[in-house]
């Protein structure tokens, strides 16, 4: 049966196998398997059959289904990314200007207000009176990890999944971040000392939890920063974070009020977008290498000729630490 599978899907593995990025690889298969649904056939093979002219037809059909819904202009960009690089990887020929012209600019604001260090606490808050059976107090410091590692570094939640330990270093009181490591997109942001205060606290504790300490402590390096509480070292998946944060924004009622089909705070991108909105109201703070927190080139050839060092960016971020931190303690929370 398995191999029945690869075989009936050739077409979709002939994308998968050309998608290096994960997060990429999973927002794509996503949005193939919505569309496979929606034409009603089996397999992916079967998509491919269509002539050029009925791919065409069937993918501005599909844009008209999709527009009986209010969804963002972004949304349609992810949507039609994933379905023409199926087609053009599997030798089809796709008039992306006709679907382009299609999709509606935005007429109505659509969600993207950052979270205030206010809706931060009470979301630690809100971690804190959670009752759940397995909710231990070794998750629930995981989740305060979690949440304070996003509010004070500005990484996209789909960042944190990949972390490891050896992404991780110390500089004075505070951990520097290497984000996207070994990648194209690698770049430094940090956390506050608060943040690191409580990271370390989980990463000591969750020790306790594994069997096999002598090879975790070998291979420590390589462990993820976030894993599971079991007595086995099993990475914290994408999933698996954005539905503990989920859970607990919900818990803390900031999710009361939506713009068309989306909050007015995002979930998981109100975090990135408090720490940019510091970062840029800090006059203090060199623009150029606020960007660079961020993972932003402000000049296509920014990457390749200017290298700040980390010392040079962790001088600047130190600048923000005061309005990153929170004015609380949030062990006790």
């Amino acid at each position: 049966m398995e191999v029945l599978a690869q075989i009936v899907d050739k077409a979709l593995d002939e994308v998968l196998q050309r998608l290096h990025n994960e997060v990429t690889k999973r927002a794509y298969l996503y949005q193939l398997r919505l569309y496979l649904a929606w034409t009603g056939k089996e397999s992916y093979d079967e998509l491919i059959k269509w002539t050029n002219e009925d791919v065409q037809q069937n993918l501005e059909d599909y844009c008209r289904y999709l527009q009986q819904e209010k969804h963002s202009k972004s949304y349609y960009n992810i949507v039609f990314s994933a379905l023409t690089f199926f087609y053009q990887i599997n030798f089809k020929l796709i008039n992306r200007t006709r679907i382009r012209t299609m999709v509606k600019p935005n007429v109505d604001p659509i969600g993207g207000d950052r979270y205030t260090n206010e809706d931060v606490i009470k979301i630690l808050q809100a971690v804190k009176i959670t009752k759940k059976k397995n909710y231990k107090i070794h998750t629930k410091l995981r989740t305060k990890a979690i949440i304070l590692l996003l509010a004070s570094s500005g990484i996209r939640v789909g960042a944190l999944a990949e972390l490891k330990v050896s992404d991780l270093e110390k500089i004075e009181d505070c951990y520097s971040l290497k984000v996207y490591a070994k990648t194209k997109y690698e770049h430094y942001t940090f956390l506050t000392p608060q943040a690191t205060k409580v990271l370390d606290l989980f990463l000591e504790q969750r020790k306790t939890k594994w069997i096999d300490r002598e090879w975790t402590w070998q291979h420590s390096k390589e462990i993820h920063i976030m894993t599971f509480n079991d007595s086995l070292v099993f990475d914290l998946s994408l999933g698996a974070i954005e539905l503990a944060l989920n859970r607990i924004v919900r818990k803390a009622n900031l999710q009361e009020s939506k713009t068309g089909l989306r909050y007015e705070k995002p979930v998981n991108h109100a975090y990135r977008k408090r720490f940019n909105t510091i970062i840029k109201q800090n006059r203090d703070i060199n623009p150029q290498i606020g960007e660079k927190f961020l993972g932003h080139q402000i000049i296509n050839l920014d990457s390749a000729y200017l290298k700040i060092s980390k010392e040079d960016l962790f001088f600047e971020y130190k600048k923000a630490i005061p309005d990153l931190t929170l004015n609380c303690d949030v062990l006790t929370l």
